[in-house]
């Protein structure tokens, strides 16, 4: 019944949901049950992607690394967070290959970890994680929201590709007249986003979608410094 009243109200009231609220009702699931799943897979990703921090969520996590030690997605979940919201590298690289490491994880998971190693197309590791929770998720609710947040990161990404080729023109009218331009030279410049949105021309030149009328902001994380061998060079 729980959990039922947890649905109930995530799914009714999300554009402006209590997420303390929703916090304690995810405890109160996993205080009667500790193997209540969809409990913490609600917390790994309902509460940061719509607060866009992990203060209440990372304690739920933690609890599903310690309850589930054999199974890669909580500290997979959990290593997202870390790099997406925390913006904390080492922790998202820790938690990623510990992840890699447990018996059944994708290659996915792998690969998320080597990235962090690097410089990365850091909407291309968002979506990557994403279409992974697409893929695990059978929750109606949740699936609505994954597929939003997804057509968010690709619309900012073509909007990134977009600024680059704007900046290749000589002359800006910032107006509609600088899309028209790039089409003129080849560019194929989309006349809807996958938000569902269109190209909007602010008048310094920033573009957005109709849809947000605003960028998503993008964590890019620090450039990983070279690593010595610890050898004496001669």
């Amino acid at each position: 019944m729980l959990w039922i009243k947890t649905l109930s109200y995530f799914g009714s009231s999300i554009a402006h949901a209590d997420y303390s609220y929703l916090n304690k009702l995810l405890l109160n699931i996993i205080q009667l049950n500790p193997n209540a799943e969809h409990a913490y897979y609600l917390a790994s990703f309902a509460i940061p992607w719509n607060t866009n921090n992990t203060k209440l969520s990372k304690p739920i996590l933690e609890r599903a690394i310690r309850q589930f030690p054999n199974d890669w997605r909580w500290l997979y979940y959990r290593g997202f967070n870390a790099y997406w919201f925390d913006h904390n590298y080492e922790e998202a690289g820790r938690r990623f290959s510990q992840a890699a490491q447990i018996d059944g994880a994708p290659p996915i998971v792998t690969n998320l970890a080597l990235r962090m190693q690097t410089e990365s197309g850091h909407i291309d590791t968002a979506l990557s994680f994403l279409q992974r929770l697409i893929l695990d998720n059978q929750d109606p609710n949740l699936s609505k929201q994954l597929l939003k947040q997804q057509h968010t990161l690709l619309t900012e990404k073509t909007l990134q590709q977009i600024d680059k080729w704007l900046n290749t023109l000589s002359f800006r009218f910032n107006n509609k007249r600088d899309l028209l331009q790039l089409r003129n030279k080849g560019y194929v410049i989309p006349t809807r986003l996958a938000d569902g949105g269109t190209i909007v021309v602010h008048n310094d030149g920033t573009i957005v979608s109709s849809a947000s009328n605003q960028r998503y902001k993008v964590f890019t994380p620090p450039k990983r410094k070279p690593t010595t061998t610890g050898h004496n060079q001669q």
